[in-house]
């Protein structure tokens, strides 16, 4: 019988990794954890009526010094979202809906918007779903009869009895084969749509500009989602990687959720790197999370201007306690520059190297005295 040619089972149709980490669909804000009643998560959303701390962060009662400039900005974007899940309470407050209009205009504003429209990239439709749930079935019940056929063709006794059981395996196998493709039909042209739908949400929003490292974090983590998944691509080029470690490594209270979205994007990649609670090593920025009852100076580095032409200035966000390298690196990775910054300052002013093209850039220092790594993304335009 070796005569005989046994085609194997074609393979599954589904591209892998097909839908976005759970993080872009259902966002449980785990960097608003808390471990005390003061925790202002607790208080915020999940309600038909606004509570009093929407009322709160719509009359701007939310300062800077009691919450962190963070959580003031984090706290802006929740209740914009509440906001477009409750058009009856613009309706009903003017408060409301003047605050709902002024964001609308933000970069806060159209990044709610955009992470809330990414689902509705991925989501397939009752019709495809019951479609590919069809497909399956039919390959499950095909594959028990191919089994049943094989082991009847080991048992085969005679030659006839074999060439019959392969012309009813051929038959059968071509009926898998036309499953095979019209479920790759489908799946190409689902593919097709989010790649439609995704473009259409890079171009509506390429020219938002970033105001904070949250926002400038949240630009690059959907980009880079849109631009890899939604776009039917299932592998993170070397510079997207890089981008994401940058964004990923950073301490969630200040970088923001979009740092749990580059984890999950990096780890559905196959980059499982731990990042702890490292990169939170300040106390006082745990504590900024908790409302109220505290006043906490934020501590937090940032460069400007950005985009920059030929000098820099860097605040370093707290005094250097030990003489520190300051790298410049590109998108690559690839070190441009080294600059070291002595110890007792906080502000940094480098020149740019004279022959630095337009893009994007990374600045990297660890603190000598603590060994916390810092992170900040720049643009050049000259």
């Amino acid at each position: 019988m070796s005569k005989y040619y046994v085609p194997a089972t074609p393979p599954e149709a589904y591209p892998p990794n097909v839908n976005p980490p759970s993080f872009f669909i259902n966002d449980s804000r785990p960097e608003l954890s808390c471990e005390d009643a003061y925790c202002y998560g607790e208080f915020l959303g999940g309600g038909s009526n606004p509570g009093s701390l929407e009322q709160a962060v719509v009359a701007g009662l939310v300062n800077p010094g009691v919450y962190s400039e963070q959580v003031s900005w984090t706290l802006a974007g929740d209740v914009y979202a509440e906001l477009l899940d409750h058009p009856d309470w613009s309706a009903a407050n003017p408060a409301f809906a003047a605050f709902e209009d002024s964001l609308s205009l933000t970069t806060l504003g159209a990044l709610v918007e955009w992470k809330r429209a990414i689902p509705a990239v991925f989501a397939l439709s009752a019709s495809d779903q019951a479609t590919l749930d069809n497909y399956r079935q039919m390959k499950d019940s095909l594959r028990l009869v191919l089994a049943d056929l094989d082991a009847q063709l080991v048992d085969a006794s005679t030659a006839a009895d074999s060439l019959l059981l392969y012309a009813e395996r051929g038959s059968l196998l071509d009926v898998f084969s036309t499953v095979t493709l019209g479920e790759q039909a489908l799946w190409s042209s689902i593919e097709q749509q989010r790649a439609d739908a995704a473009s259409s949400l890079l171009a509506q929003n390429a020219d938002l500009l970033a105001n904070n490292v949250m926002e400038s974090n949240a630009i690059t983590v959907y980009g880079i989602l849109l631009n890899t998944l939604g776009q039917g691509v299932y592998a993170l080029s070397p510079a997207q990687v890089s981008d994401l470690e940058v964004v990923a490594s950073q301490c969630p209270y200040t970088g923001g959720a979009a740092v749990f979205g580059a984890r999950a994007l990096l780890a559905l990649a196959g980059m499982e790197n731990v990042y702890g609670e490292s990169s939170c090593s300040q106390t006082g920025e745990k504590n900024a999370m908790k409302g109220g009852s505290i006043s906490v100076a934020f501590k937090q580095a940032r460069a400007y201007p950005n985009p920059a032409q030929t000098h820099l200035t860097v605040d370093l966000g707290e005094v250097l306690k030990a003489e520190t390298s300051l790298r410049m690196l590109n998108a690559r990775g690839q070190e441009l520059s080294v600059w070291v910054m002595p110890a007792g300052i906080r502000v940094f002013n480098p020149a740019l190297p004279e022959d630095i093209r337009d893009g994007i850039y990374f600045l990297h220092w660890t603190d000598a005295a603590t060994g916390t790594k810092h992170s900040l993304r720049i643009s050049v335009l000259k």
